[in-house]
């Protein structure tokens, strides 16, 4: 049997009766228990003791945030149909925030998170720069030190981040300022960059830049940013060759 308690609440009855039986066919969970609400659920927690949580956010008598203190033993994972509250989600530690409708996959999925660390290594991200973007309908928190590259795309910002790709309805001029003071550098109207992936430059024939990034990408510096870029570049403990 599982090792994992899990707390289900949940107000719409067919939902809460999918994710019971969800859970109940996943090797890692052990025993399921569910609440329709939130008086329902703190009755509950009173003769149970949950190792995770799936909380929907918005219920019929309350907020499930209220289940969550400085006690909280719990892993949390928020299941809902609203994105307004993922920051907030983040702050309390959720381990993932689940966009409705999802399926049986995206409950392993954060079952596995649990796995990857504990709650003191996932509090610990709160001191970096942590940025809230939207893929495949599902909210993910993308830490800035693992973006190499922004770009602009139409009327969206595209982050790229290992071999994917998060839009984000920013612009590039507000990514630039909020991202600035976390090492990465504006180097083209279109173009944010990540200094700490930088490895290589090259002058092109156009009097631009070229740069090669750790993460086999590269990108362009217009000509009239190469004095800016090269001055940050020179700050950096390790230099460009």
């Amino acid at each position: 049997m599982g090792h994992n308690r899990v707390l289900v609440v949940e107000d719409e009855l067919h939902s809460r009766n999918q994710m019971e039986a969800w859970l109940n066919e996943i090797e890692e969970v052990g025993e399921v228990r569910t609440a329709r609400g939130l008086a329902d659920a703190k009755a509950v927690l009173k003769e149970f003791t949950p190792s995770v949580m799936f909380l929907d956010i918005e219920l019929g008598d309350g907020n499930s945030f209220d289940l969550i203190n400085a006690d909280t033993q719990a892993k949390v994972i928020f299941t809902t149909a609203y994105d307004l509250y993922a920051v907030k989600a983040f702050r309390v530690n959720a381990i993932d925030y689940i966009m409705k409708p999802f399926d049986k996959a995206d409950i392993v999925d954060a079952l596995d998170r649990i796995s990857v660390g504990d709650r003191a290594d996932h509090s610990a991200l709160e001191v970096k720069k942590i940025l809230r973007v939207k893929h495949n309908g599902r909210v993910h928190f993308v830490e800035a030190s693992d973006i190499s590259l922004i770009s602009s795309e139409d009327y969206y910002s595209a982050l790229h981040v290992g071999g994917r790709e998060f839009l984000t309805r920013k612009s590039i001029r507000e990514l630039t300022e909020e991202l600035q003071p976390h090492g990465f550098l504006r180097i083209h109207r279109s173009t944010i960059v990540n200094l700490n992936f930088v490895i290589s430059s090259k002058r092109l024939v156009s009097g631009g830049l070229e740069i090669g990034l750790s993460d086999g990408r590269s990108t362009t510096v217009s000509r009239n940013q190469i004095a800016a870029f090269n001055a940050a570049m020179e700050a950096k403990p390790h230099r460009v060759s």
